[in-house]
């Protein structure tokens, strides 16, 4: 069953991306814009070029079809409603276009815009979107101290070819800021400088006073990290309030969903400041946009301040009903804007896209089978001695005795055990496969479900510097915490026929020395096996094809290049990726660490990529 239908703009003279929309919301988003097109007139695009001052060429040639709805839809609910509308779009729609295109509809308007985006670095983004609408000549003030905007279209220096194997994204904030602020120089030294942050003084000068310098700046360029520090420092959040009290305000939401973020069960300082902006600051206008607008509850409860889900219920009536509804509810909510086109959301379709091929390893089922068969054996036995530690934790209530030890969930790992065993089985598999298509003049990329990361940092290292860099350490980490429990405790790295034997009941001195026992033999007797089977499957896939030679197109002999994209830290060397050694003899060492987009820009100069699943590129 198609999930998707074709999506049909209201603007048949522009040019179209043939995009789609979800089939659940299409029968809603059509009936809005039929409703948008009798009250424009039936001329859409001519409604948009009159507010935006452009010809229906120039329309036509900065804006596609999809473009103009949404757009549309945007100016209509501020000038009709006094409200806001979310621009869902998938990537590749153009939500930065149409954003640029309300940045100049907000100059021309008599409006402040404010434009708000995740990273810095979408500055320069949003700068080549604000070109194509014909106000490269806008003067951004840029918030954030030390920031540049460059012309990615005029290059003054020629960008390096980079020849480290491995990139990364960033896996907390502190990295994302120190490889942003890397990357900003990067582009200061490649690219054109057009726009800069005025000096620290200058801002904080600018900020305190409460208002832009007369005839300095059109618009501002802020990230939702500038109200980071908002409870213990107010000044850019009473510079932003003192704004929209001067001006008109236009706020433009870029990765809206980005505004409403929740730390420890509550709304996050960030949420907190842009709600008090809209919340005491009625007469402000928004635009949201965001393709993961719906991704939790609490970017609804934002969106609801400006949208009609203001007169449907108060903010803690949607709260409980949204998490207490879950997906369903949030969808729900969706198809109530679509209908009343205050939501539009728009994807390429997959129409096109190759059939994918199925290669199933039947020739290695009985090999296969052996080492599956031999893993879950000793998974029975750790989930049989979880059995026994639970009993033992029962007894112990009974004498009233309260142990700072909760039992791990063990048997509920089988899951996982089995998605690390079919990752270890394949790897020599996946790899040859990447290299067999690369010699023939393909670029592939690797899907992973997951690095394992966190197995290998728990690995213990012996006196040589060695890991025993098999799946025993997948399984070894699973027998220590069934004895070792989840509490967050200073006790938690204790087995807990330790704290028993502390205890005075004799009873329950004898249970914990049986299951003590038992630990012990498990240990030794996976300690003892070989699996064959490697604990770090990316990482064998990485050695075996960065051994690899291939012939390039003008004839030189080279290395198959290898770049991986996931947030892990550490990676292993093994000894024999091969397995000759049966993946015992492995080392750890630290990544090098480098921003996915140095890698991901320039596209078209990768060999060989890896990707982790789990991280969204945008």
């Amino acid at each position: 069953m198609k999930k998707s239908t074709k999506y049909e703009s209201t603007v048949k003279d522009a040019k179209t991306l043939e995009s789609v929309i979800p089939k659940q919301l299409a029968e809603y988003t059509t009936r809005a814009l039929s409703k948008l097109n009798e009250a424009l007139g039936g001329d859409v695009g001519g409604y948009v070029a009159n507010r935006l001052h452009m010809s229906h060429e120039e329309l036509r040639e900065a804006l596609a079809a999809e473009q103009i709805d949404g757009v549309a839809l945007a100016i209509y609910n501020i000038e009709k409603r006094g409200q806001s509308v979310v621009i869902g779009d998938q990537t590749g729609i153009g939500k930065g276009r149409q954003a640029a295109a309300m940045i100049r509809y907000g100059l021309l308007s008599g409006y402040l815009p404010i434009f708000f985006t995740d990273r810095y670095t979408l500055f320069s983004d949003m700068y080549r979107d604000c070109k194509a609408l014909g106000i490269k000549e806008a003067r951004p003030l840029v918030v954030n101290a030390g920031v540049s905007v460059v012309d990615f279209d005029h290059v003054v220096e020629q960008k390096a070819t980079c020849t480290s194997d491995e990139i990364w994204s960033p896996a907390d904030e502190e990295d994302n800021e120190k490889y942003e602020a890397e990357r900003m120089a990067l582009y200061q030294k490649q690219y054109e400088v057009v726009y800069k942050a005025p000096k620290k003084s200058v801002l904080q000068e600018i900020f305190i006073k409460g208002e832009l310098p007369q005839d300095a700046f059109d618009y501002l360029m802020i990230t939702y990290s500038q109200l980071k520090d908002a409870k213990r420092d107010m000044t850019r959040l009473n510079f932003l309030m003192a704004l929209c009290e001067q001006h008109r305000v236009l706020f433009i939401f870029d990765e809206a969903h980005k505004s409403s973020g929740v730390n420890a069960g509550k709304a996050s300082v960030i949420t907190q400041g842009i709600n008090m902006i809209l919340e005491e600051t009625p007469q402000t206008q928004c635009v949201f946009l965001s393709a993961t607008f719906a991704k939790r509850p609490e970017c609804l409860l934002t969106f609801m301040r400006r949208t009609t889900l203001s007169a449907l219920a108060t903010e803690n009536t949607l709260k409980d009903a949204l998490h207490c509804g879950g997906v369903p509810m949030q969808e729900y909510v969706s198809s109530c804007l679509a209908a009343e086109g205050q939501m539009i959301r728009r994807e390429h379709s997959g129409e096109g896209l190759p059939t994918p091929v199925y290669t199933y390893l039947d020739e290695d089922l009985d090999v296969h089978g052996e080492q599956f068969d031999k893993v879950m054996f000793f998974f029975r036995e750790i989930v049989k001695l979880s059995a026994m530690v639970r009993t033992m934790v029962n007894h112990i209530l009974m004498y009233n005795v309260l142990l700072p030890f909760k039992c791990y969930p063990t048997r509920a790992q089988l899951f996982y055990i089995n998605k690390v065993l079919l990752l270890s089985l394949k790897a020599k598999k996946v790899a040859q496969a990447a290299i067999e298509n690369v010699k023939q003049g393909r670029s592939v990329v690797i899907g992973m479900s997951d690095t394992l990361e966190c197995i290998v940092q728990d690995v213990e290292v012996n006196e040589d510097g060695f890991v025993r860099g098999d799946i025993s350490a997948l399984l070894l980490r699973l027998l220590e915490k069934t004895v070792c429990g989840s509490a967050p405790t200073d006790s938690a790295n204790r087995p807990v026929f330790e704290m028993v034997e502390e205890l005075e009941e004799m009873s329950l001195k004898a249970e914990a020395k049986e299951i003590s026992d038992y630990y012990t033999s498990i240990k030794q007797d996976i300690t003892e096996e070989v699996f064959h089977l490697p604990v770090s499957p990316i990482d064998v896939i990485r050695q075996l094809i960065t051994a690899e030679k291939f012939v390039a197109p003008n004839g030189e002999y080279l290395n198959i290049r290898f770049e991986e994209c996931t947030g892990r830290a550490h990676q292993l060397d093994y000894l024999s990726p091969e397995g000759d050694d049966d993946f015992i003899n492995a080392v750890i060492v630290s990544r090098k660490k480098r921003h996915s987009n140095l890698i991901f820009n320039p596209l078209a100069e990768l060999i060989q990529c890896t990707l982790n699943s789990n991280v969204s590129l945008c």
